[in-house]
């Protein structure tokens, strides 16, 4: 009797992380040729800070091009922009702004986190209800 060959393993999916931005339009012209290339599953759009509207701009700005390419488009910090800007959700850092931002983003929206430090703080993450535990983020300076 001839065993079943195994299901083919998924390709893993790819998390892009943006340089802070100023200037929606400089990565315009990148990014959808980037998304094309590859198989990416979310984009975390870093900001560079300045007044809610701006940043509710810039959001809007790149939303179409990460998201009708079927990526999600997450937002660095800004839990009270998300909704508002039609971002998916948003990436925190640590598990207190996990814990302060998941009612307002939960069931509806994306919740990750990054700044984790131990193993145990990855496990509380996912016991709380995030969606993600990112390790290996980039600092300030992009490094």
């Amino acid at each position: 009797m001839a065993s079943k060959p195994a299901a083919p393993r998924p390709l893993p999916r790819l998390y892009l992380a943006t340089p802070a931005i100023d200037d929606p339009q400089s990565l315009l012209g990148d990014l959808p040729a980037l998304l094309a290339e590859a198989d990416v599953a979310a984009v975390l759009l870093r900001l560079k800070p300045t007044d809610p509207r701006t940043l509710i701009s810039r959001i809007k700005t790149l939303a179409p091009a990460i998201q009708d390419r079927g990526a999600a488009l997450l937002v660095e910090g800004h839990v009270d922009l998300v909704a508002r800007s039609g971002a998916d959700g948003a990436h925190l850092s640590g598990l207190e702004a996990l814990e302060e931002a998941l009612p307002t983003l939960k069931p509806d929206r994306i919740a990750g986190v990054g700044g984790l430090t131990t193993r145990h703080d990855s496990m509380t993450a996912g016991e709380l209800g995030a969606d993600y535990v990112l390790f290996g983020e980039p600092d300030a300076h992009g490094h």
